[in-house]
């Protein structure tokens, strides 16, 4: 009896935890460098922000204002960036975006969602995957957050 309820929890756990919804962000803006701390071996710390736009899968859309730190040394590249999205209703979204990379113009990394007003409180700690690409210093990013179905149901329905 004490094996079937072991087993019986641990399928309960794993259904719950394995449906997820996948939700995509798409962006578009343009960074400028503020502050620069440059090396004599052209590796260089930079203060960051970035201004762009998002909509989402769900018709969700509107501005994305992003501020951090970008390290170039040597031959590697960090980029942490904390952004605020902003929806069409007023709505906002806070993330940080983590990215290592040794090509400074294309990469992927993370985004953690670390808060929100509105239905995008539901998403705090969720975890994303973002692919990022720069063309002329525009960038553009696709971003697959994979969310729970309680979470995502709470977020659907707050629409």
């Amino acid at each position: 009896m004490k094996y079937l309820i072991v087993n019986f929890s641990f399928l309960i756990t794993f259904i719950s935890f394995s449906k997820e919804i996948i939700l995509k962000i798409e962006g578009s803006g343009r960074g400028k460098e503020y502050e620069v701390m440059q090396f004599e071996n052209n590796s260089k710390v930079v203060l960051y922000k970035t201004e762009g736009n998002f909509k989402t899968d769900l018709d969700l859309y509107g501005s994305a204002d992003c501020l951090g730190v970008f390290k170039k040394i040597n031959n590697a590249a960090d980029l942490d960036l904390t952004c605020e999205f902003v929806d069409q209703y007023n709505n906002k979204m806070w993330a940080t975006l983590l990215r290592k990379t040794e090509d400074i113009d294309a990469g992927v990394g993370r985004m953690l969602i670390i808060g929100g007003t509105g239905r995008w409180r539901h998403l705090k700690g969720t975890s994303c995957k973002y692919a990022v690409t720069l063309n002329k210093s525009i960038w553009f990013t696709s971003t697959i957050c994979k969310v729970n179905e309680d979470k995502f149901t709470k977020f659907k329905e707050s629409l």
